[in-house]
């Protein structure tokens, strides 16, 4: 089988002229040039998640769950009333455990700790800080981070339409290579999604909302911001030249 040999290199594009044999009976045994396109752009997030865990210890399992169980249900309750739009709420863990202590090199059993929670999502995102003041009433102390997403409609969408940038980006820079090489560019011989990346902004830490927001329900909660997204797009594309 002959071999291809690269008669021009710069930059991060290379051309090729292929014998009938490197690629078998494929397009890409034509004369062709590969180059890369891309697509970076920057998306605001259209949701915001978090979980609730409302967490008890008692000397029996039984006080602690019945607990548990009822602040997990003023809160789902209360989260409801809020009208949030988008809004989805699932249990997101219900944990049972012993609650022990050490005491003089041996581990002594005060009795056991059962921790449920709420998870909670809405594309009001502003509105969060009304979900951490209602945690902050019901005295909550342990919040998960705040979560900023695409829902799957939105990150399809943008998704495809950076796709398509890259696509033509790709075009772009085949027309000037050939130019510069002093060649005619042709057809399309074959496109590839290289790679798709979408950074999530940092999650915001919630440890603790039992000081910082307790008695605040009725306030003035806090605003949140939803920063942006970066999605990076991709794409590989071999074009026939002459």
């Amino acid at each position: 089988m002959n071999t291809s040999k690269v008669l021009w290199t710069f930059g991060c594009f290379s051309v090729f002229i292929l014998s009938q044999e490197v690629w078998g009976s494929s397009v890409l045994d034509r004369k062709h040039i590969q180059v890369t396109g891309s697509c970076t752009s920057q998306v605001v997030p259209d949701r915001a998640s978090t979980v609730l865990s409302s967490e008890f210890k008692e000397k029996d399992v039984a006080t602690a769950t019945r607990k548990a169980s009822e602040t997990y249900e003023r809160i789902r309750e209360a989260v409801r009333k809020l009208g949030l739009k988008d809004l989805q709420m699932t249990t997101h863990h219900y944990q049972v455990s012993e609650w022990t202590e050490w005491h003089k090199d041996t581990q002594k059993l005060l009795g056991y700790q059962v921790s449920i929670g709420l998870k909670v999502s809405t594309s009001e995102i502003s509105r969060m800080g009304e979900i951490f003041a209602i945690a902050g009433a019901e005295k909550i102390k342990d919040i998960g981070s705040l979560a900023l997403f695409l829902s799957h409609e939105k990150r399809d969408a943008e998704q495809l339409d950076c796709l398509k940038k890259a696509a033509a980006d790709s075009r772009l820079k085949a027309e000037r290579l050939a130019l510069g090489l002093g060649v005619g560019l042709g057809s399309v011989l074959q496109i590839q999604e290289q790679y798709t990346n979408m950074a999530q902004p940092e999650a915001m830490a919630m440890a603790d909302a039992s000081g910082g927001f307790r008695g605040k329900r009725a306030g003035n909660p806090i605003g949140i911001e939803a920063g942006v997204i970066h999605l990076s797009v991709s794409v590989s594309s071999w074009f026939e030249v002459r």
